[in-house]
């Protein structure tokens, strides 16, 4: 769904605001109040009503509430004395004064006068799109509709912060509500390639909540999981299971998207089927599958110079190949990361993957303090992504604050425990305690490591390093030879090198364990 009004035109879908053709940036519920203004600029709508829609009904602050609506006529530029756009009607509520057009429907259709649709780039016209119908309640007790109705509209919200999902709007699933549903004919007419559905049931004081994930094309089940929860704190309940949910659905139809794209013969590939293959390549974390992603995703820009996704990963591929293969032209390969970084986060700042990778790149020039603040942008965007907490993680354990990335690298592993940057995951925490000297728990978690897919050249020096301070150096050797036969090249001056570790001294530990264990200088 996209509105127009005067020179401001408001995108649903990718949940984007233009002032001017310009990006506005708006936190989240300012975003969703003035939407619900736009929405609803046939009637008034009162203070009660946005306390109901905005914040679900919990209790917050008048205030706060005053502070959300002053921000709402600051991305319209207005104020509560001109009240040109949105006007206060006192003791009883707000109106959306100005003149509103439905450019683009719910369907993708376009109305309204226009001639045809928004400029849309072939980046977003290709991406994944998804349809979240209505949750069903399943209890038997019409008074718990809201909070069915209340998941469903969390995790649409939720989904659509993955700017690399097109999510079909509230409006458009909502009218499939309590209807006997064919999940791929509804697929059809939305126009998606994937559905989820599910299930509330509350019983006494604890609730069940299901969720599916179908692929449209196949009717294929790709992802199912089931929640139990005790109903202490309704609200959080609501939210823990919203984000599980929201973190779990969006990788793996990464996934899916790039088998897609690997079926599809090469002369028929476009700027989002080169990208998914760079991806694929990019997580084969080996030195050619870095070099041979990083091709990808510059044709992918060559074809489409404003797809901002494939200029960040651009970006972060040139980086993990400097961080775990040393080239010599390393200094030329992350002056170019830091330039792609950067069209990036021109392009798209508000794309989370835009501003994690430029904080990976940040990070490994020294620049410690804007690569956090960069990954906590990140987050912010998009408090679901596991990626983005990750990269604070790998970011902070970086600076030298390793007790401080723990968590984040925790919470990144709980929101997406299949996540295909697990093993990255699992390497930094490792990290972060060996800087700490915990070896015997950087040991467990490294082992991990070792077996998920894709280790990676810093997975395996990483075990041999932490067996060699534990004493067990046959062990140390062993995991040496998956070192030298993932990376031959490697070297302790190579891994001197590295943007790991946050001081020299720790860095010279860990060299000087490699040194022991029988790795050429």
């Amino acid at each position: 769904m996209l509105y127009r009004f005067e020179n401001y035109e408001m995108d649903i879908n990718r949940h984007e605001f233009r002032a001017r053709g310009k990006l506005r940036a708006l936190e989240p519920k300012v975003f969703d109040l003035l939407r619900h203004l736009i929405e609803n600029h046939d009637r008034l709508v009162s203070r009660d009503e946005l306390m109901e829609v905005i914040w679900k009904g919990r209790i917050v602050s008048e205030s706060t509430v005053d502070g959300r609506m002053h921000a709402a006529r600051r991305a319209v530029d207005d104020d509560g004395r001109r009240q040109a756009r949105i006007k206060t009607v006192q003791r009883r509520g707000y109106r959306f004064i100005a003149e509103v057009e439905v450019v683009q429907g719910e369907d993708g259709s376009v109305v309204g006068n226009q001639a045809s649709g928004p400029n849309l780039s072939p980046a977003f016209t290709d991406k994944p799109s998804i349809a979240v119908l209505p949750f069903v309640n399943v209890s038997g007790d019409p008074k718990q509709e809201y909070f069915t109705d209340g998941m469903t509209e969390d995790i649409i919200t939720g989904l659509s912060r993955f700017r690399s999902l097109f999510v079909i709007s509230r409006g458009s699933t909502f009218a499939y509500k309590g209807k006997s549903l064919d999940v791929r004919e509804v697929a059809h007419v939305l126009g998606v390639r994937y559905v989820l559905e599910g299930s509330v049931r509350h019983g006494g004081d604890r609730i069940r909540i299901t969720g599916q994930l179908v692929d449209a094309e196949t009717g294929n089940d790709l992802w199912a999981k089931r929640y139990d929860r005790e109903l202490a704190d309704i609200f959080a309940v609501q939210d823990e299971v919203t984000a599980a949910i929201v973190g779990a659905i969006a990788p793996e139809i990464s996934d899916v998207e790039r088998e897609r794209a690997l079926r599809e013969p090469p002369k028929n590939l476009n700027a989002w089927g080169l990208y998914q293959r760079g991806l694929a390549d990019f997580y084969r974390s080996t030195g050619e599958g870095y070099r041979s992603s990083i091709g990808q995703f510059d044709r992918a820009n060559e074809l489409d110079p404003t797809f901002a996704p494939a200029f960040a990963m651009a970006a972060f591929a040139r980086a993990l190949y400097v961080l775990h293969f040393a080239p010599d032209d390393s200094d030329e390969v992350l002056n170019h990361a830091r330039e792609k970084a950067r069209k990036g986060t021109v392009l798209d700042s508000r794309d989370p993957a835009c501003l994690w990778s430029d904080a990976r790149v940040h990070s490994m020039l020294g620049h410690h303090d804007v690569a956090i603040a960069k990954a906590e942008d990140a987050i912010e965007l998009n408090p679901n992504d596991a990626t983005s907490h990750q990269m604070l993680g790998v970011v902070l354990c970086s600076a030298g604050r390793a007790e401080e990335a723990i968590p984040h690298l925790d919470h990144a592993i709980r929101l997406s425990p299949r996540n295909i940057f697990l093993t990255s995951m699992l390497t930094f925490r490792a990290v972060a305690l060996f800087d700490l000297e915990r070896y015997e728990e950087s040991l467990e978690v490294v082992r991990r490591a070792s077996r998920a897919p894709r280790p990676r050249t810093m997975t395996f020096a990483l075990l041999a390093a932490v067996l060699t301070k534990l004493g067990r150096r046959q062990e140390a050797r062993e995991s040496l030879d998956d070192l030298l036969a993932h990376a031959p090249e490697a070297s302790c001056g190579k891994f001197q090198k590295n943007q790991i570790f946050g001081s020299a001294a720790v860095m010279q530990r860990f060299v000087d364990a490699l040194r022991e264990a029988g790795l050429p200088k």
